[in-house]
């Protein structure tokens, strides 16, 4: 007799292993949600993740399972540690553009504040679409151990947009991202932060696609796809001067872009970068780029 497999159950099936091991499970669905409702399961799933969120209890691995259609009302805010918000059913989740969940986000604020308390953030499988101008998807106060991967962001056409993660607390990993339209896509201004394998494109003038800021020491940013041709002044990476120890590595910029890496940080290691045709403007520090 063969064992029980995993993707032949039912999702609230699924729910119930997961969280024998990982704590408690909550399902939100934009659609047929209702938030008056437990959350426990598909049945009886809540309308937003703000709603779920409530639910949740620090420090207990507890997962939001977001289903659907989400059209954003209100900032997230996010206290609890060890919380997993991911994107279920849609296409692939490996740099393709079909995703789990649909969220709409506000049109001015924040989208998500995780508080200094809120550790161990897993945000994953969601397409987020952002029409806003200077608005920032995550604006992290301080929070460490953050994880963001799998995620398609898409921005605006309008020259203000500053649609971004803004990362104050240490040791995020942003990994297999897709960005678009977005005025900034990553900033980081923590320690030990890795950003790899995101593809960056389509952006409008003066745009910036990673920016490693102010007291950001020993974080990696490897393997990217800096597609910013959309306007001149555009820079794919930056490295404020108060960065130290930076390693960029097998990065990849399109010929359109106006500067590949824009570096005044200090012992920045640069590996592999690959652009033909350089026209960077940095000055000495600039990387040297290897073709192809």
């Amino acid at each position: 007799m063969s064992g029980i497999k995993l993707k032949t159950c039912d999702a609230s099936l699924k729910a119930l292993i997961f969280g024998m091991q990982l704590g408690n499970v909550f399902f939100a669905n934009g659609s047929s949600g209702d938030d008056n409702a437990t959350g426990v399961d598909q049945q009886h799933a809540v309308k937003t993740p703000n709603a779920a969120m409530l639910k949740t209890v620090s420090a207990n691995h507890d997962h939001i399972l977001m289903f659907g259609t989400f059209t954003q009302v209100a900032s997230l805010a996010i206290a609890s540690s060890h919380v997993s918000i991911i994107g279920i059913g849609g296409g692939g989740m490996k740099n393709e553009a079909g995703r789990g969940a649909v969220w709409t986000c506000l049109a001015t604020d924040d989208s998500i504040i995780p508080a200094t308390t809120a550790d161990y953030l897993e945000i994953a499988g969601i397409l987020f679409n952002q029409s806003a101008t200077d608005h920032i998807l995550i604006d992290d106060a301080g929070a460490t151990d953050g994880f963001f991967h799998d995620n398609t962001i898409f921005g605006s056409t309008t020259a203000s947009d500053a649609v971004r993660l803004d990362l104050e607390g240490a040791r995020w990993t942003i990994n297999d991202n897709i960005f678009t339209l977005c005025k900034l896509s990553i900033d980081v201004a923590a320690a030990m932060c890795v950003i790899k394998r995101n593809v960056i494109t389509d952006v409008d003038i003066a745009a910036k696609g990673v920016v490693i800021g102010a007291s950001a020491h020993y974080c990696i940013v490897e393997g990217n796809d800096f597609n910013l041709s959309g306007g001149t002044g555009d820079i794919g990476i930056t490295i404020a001067a108060s960065a130290d120890s930076t390693l960029v590595k097998d990065n990849t910029f399109d010929d359109g872009i106006s500067d590949c890496i824009s570096d005044a940080g200090t012992a920045t290691n640069f590996v592999n970068n690959i652009q033909s045709g350089l026209t960077g403007t940095s000055g000495a520090s600039l990387a040297l780029i290897v073709e192809d």
